[in-house]
Order: structure tokens, then sequence, then C-alpha cells
């Protein structure tokens, strides 16, 4: 498997950028998610998220659809997050693990891997390290409260 630089992909990376500031300032703002939550997990999701919708135009309409509701599907566990609805974590993990998967079924079967769409896939890695650490340390945080008699 051969890896490419195409240029035609490199509004995911402002989109990463512009995703995650965008993530950060409403996370911070809204005061809704847990110190970790705020700064690392949601601004991931929301880049990731931003990633695909930039690059829509640069891809053909199969693609273009999945793209559009990847980007919805994680805007919507971003959303989640900011309602204090706990099951946005579960999106944080499937969402970008799917992702990933496809990715390189995509790879190695239809198209090659480019050095975006990898980066891309880095992020998203990030994203469910993040969720999963958030989960270990509210798990390991209640462990250690003694229960009320």
């Amino acid at each position: 498997m051969a890896v490419h630089f195409e240029a035609e992909y490199l509004p995911a990376l402002a989109g990463l950028v512009v995703g995650a500031l965008i993530g950060y300032v409403l996370a911070t703002s809204t005061h809704r998610a847990s110190t970790w939550d705020t700064r690392v997990t949601l601004p991931l999701v929301l880049a990731a998220g931003a990633a695909h919708l930039a690059l829509i135009p640069a891809v053909e309409a199969q693609r273009q659809l999945l793209f559009g509701l990847y980007f919805a599907a994680v805007t919507g566990t971003f959303a989640l997050a900011l309602l204090r609805v706990g099951i946005w974590k579960l999106g944080a993990l499937v969402f970008p693990a799917g992702s990933i998967l496809a990715y390189f079924y995509f790879a190695l079967t239809a198209h090659e891997a480019d050095f975006i769409g990898l980066a891309v896939k880095v992020v998203e890695a990030a994203v469910i390290v993040a969720a999963v650490r958030s989960v270990l340390a509210r798990s390991e945080a209640g462990a250690r409260r003694p229960y009320a008699a």
C-alpha cells in the first residue's frame, strides 16, 4: 500500500484546526463538561468532523454523503456532551472507530492511502483515546468515593 500526497485534500487540515478551535471555544464557554473533555476530547471530536466537512467538495458523491453524515454524527455527539447527555462518549468512541475502519478498508480496496487522510485518522484515534481516558478517570473517581450509609 503506497501513501500519496493529495493536494486537493489540504482543506481537511484547515478543518482540523478550525474545528478544534471552535470546539474548544464552545466547550470552555459553556462549562458543561469535565476539564479533560472540555480541553481535549470535545475539541478533537469537532476537529474530526470539520475535517470531513472540509473534504466534501473534493470527493465523489458516495463519500460526500458519508462525510456529511459523519459530520452530523460527531456534531450531534458534541451537542449531547454540551447538554450533559452521558451517551455522548459512546459516540466519541464509535464514530471515529468506524471512520478509521472505513478509511483503511477503502485504502486497501478502492483507493490509496494519503498523508492527509492518515493525519485525520491520527486525530480520530486521539478522540478515542481521550474518550476512553475520560471514562476510565470517571469510573476510577467513582470507585474511590465512599458509599453513603
